[in-house]
């Protein structure tokens, strides 16, 4: 009875997370993940057990929007475009071994690293528009920042998100390599969640779940995420008022800080 009332708060979830997506490029899983550890009584499984596959699932349901994305900066990119293979590689190759690593340290250890990274990234979100005042920053250490995307993995997110907190410029012609680089930090570790280097031993008792497994995926939850998701990008005009997106950033900061003092807590 539990997982009846856990599928239309995963569609409610989704919803807003392609609200955040759509007015300031937030990955999914950003709203969804933490939305469902707050209902983790609801949960078939431990939330420590479930949170590896809530961050593959998510990845999936992201991986059509990642494409889209790096589609639309490919055909809007007017220079050189060899330096986006240069990184790629380097970021893919680096995300299949970070989602192997995840599939072998323990599950109670992976969900205290979630919680320091969401922590972090919460933090982030407040202090990012005080750094954006820094000139050093912008000029000096925009192209390491790119590799923050690989942060960003373990919470299930695509990296996108690093574009709006750190203070990064896009080059001369506007090409935004957040955006593109995203498809390149998911394919790759869907790759190691679905190949596991360890397997999902939560699932082994109850053979009847397997069917709805692939690897650390559940795709009838990435489906349902993913629908979800679309429809509300799909509502929702992308303003521009920079008043209206201010308050989501700090809504969503306060929102990340109460989950994790929440976890503490409990």
């Amino acid at each position: 009875m539990d997982l009846l009332w856990l599928l239309p708060l995963v569609f409610v979830l989704a919803l807003i997370s392609g609200v955040y997506y759509k007015l300031n490029r937030v990955s999914l899983s950003l709203i969804l993940i933490p939305g469902m550890l707050g209902f983790e009584s609801l949960l078939p499984v431990s939330v420590e057990d479930s949170l590896l596959i809530l961050i593959a699932s998510c990845l999936a349901a992201s991986l059509p929007f990642c494409v889209l994305s790096f589609v639309s900066a490919a055909k809007n990119f007017k220079g050189d475009f060899e330096v986006v293979p240069r990184f790629a590689t380097r970021v893919s190759l680096s995300s299949i071994l970070i989602a192997q690593i995840l599939g072998i340290v323990p599950s109670i250890y992976v969900y205290s690293f979630y919680c320091i990274l969401l922590a972090l990234f919460a933090m982030s979100l407040i202090l990012g528009p005080y750094l954006n005042r820094e000139k050093y920053f912008q000029e000096s250490f925009s192209g390491r920042f790119w590799y923050l995307s690989l942060l960003s993995l373990p919470l299930g997110a695509a990296g996108m998100e690093w574009r709006k907190v750190l203070p990064i410029k896009s080059n001369a012609e506007g090409f935004d390599y957040f955006l593109t680089l995203s498809m390149f930090v998911v394919f790759p570790a869907l790759l190691g969640f679905v190949f596991p280097a360890l397997p999902v031993t939560v699932f082994e008792s109850q053979q009847w779940q397997q069917n709805w497994m692939i690897g650390y995926i559940c795709w009838p939850l990435s489906i349902l995420v993913f629908c979800g998701s679309y429809i509300g990008n799909a509502l929702v005009k992308n303003t521009q008022n920079q008043t209206d997106k201010a308050w989501l950033h700090y809504i969503l900061a306060l929102f990340l800080l109460a989950i994790v003092i929440r976890s503490i807590i409990t």
